[in-house]
Parts: structure tokens; sequence; C-alpha cells
């Protein structure tokens, strides 16, 4: 059986898609927790410390293919820590 594997924009880490909580580049960074939603997407562990390491990365985030700013990133952190638990 497949198992797609997916890098946390945090930490760096290779793991399961399943493990992984997807965000969208809608405007501005939008959570996808049902991974359904159409366009580019990124992955984050839904741990603290791979949040704080996605606030402190440069800009550029590779898999949306362009920069996003720290509001940004971090409003998509506090939607993120309400919303999964």
């Amino acid at each position: 059986m497949h198992v797609p594997i997916r890098t946390c924009t945090g930490c760096g880490e290779r793991a399961p898609r399943e493990g992984l909580v997807r965000f969208v580049a809608e405007g501005g960074l939008t959570p996808d927790p049902t991974r359904r939603r159409p366009g580019r997407g990124g992955y984050l562990h839904a741990r603290e410390s791979c949040y704080e390491a996605f606030l402190a990365r440069k800009p550029a985030l590779r898999s949306l293919r362009r920069s996003v700013d720290r509001t940004a990133r971090a409003a998509l952190v506090e939607q993120l820590r309400h919303v999964v638990r």
C-alpha cells in the first residue's frame, strides 16, 4: 500500500501525509484540515516546535512557490492552534 510522504515546512522532517496538517495559499494562508481545497499547499506537524520554526524561517516557501510575510504566517499558526487539537 502506498503512503504519501510530505515534508513539514516547519522542521523539515518528512512524514506520512496523515500525520501533518495541510494549509493552502488563497489570498493569505488558510488551514485545510480536510486536505481537499484546491491550490498550492504546504504541510506542518501539529506541534508547537514546528509552529515556532515555521514562524522563524525565511519568507520564501518552496512548497507554495511564493514568499509569505511574517504576519500571514503568524495568522495561520494562530488558526492552527485553535483548529487542530
